[in-house]
């Protein structure tokens, strides 16, 4: 599970709109936390939870993450 803050300007918040951009950010939360929790990904990226699980699955399918 992770603990994340929302961002905090507009820019990046824009950034989170960009599939890259969101996949870079879940990557790094898993890197510092070990595990991502989605409800909060999607509040702290601002988007849907199906767009994170669909972000999950892109970095699964390239084998950069596992679901547990």
């Amino acid at each position: 599970m992770y603990c994340i803050n929302k961002f905090k300007n507009n820019q990046e918040v824009f950034m989170a709109n960009i599939p890259a951009s969101r996949q870079q950010y879940i990557l790094s939360r898993i890197q510092d936390e070990g595990t991502v929790n989605v409800n909060q990904l999607s509040d702290a990226l601002d988007v849907s939870e199906l767009t994170i699980r669909r972000d999950l699955d892109q970095l699964a399918k390239r084998g950069l993450v596992e679901r547990t």
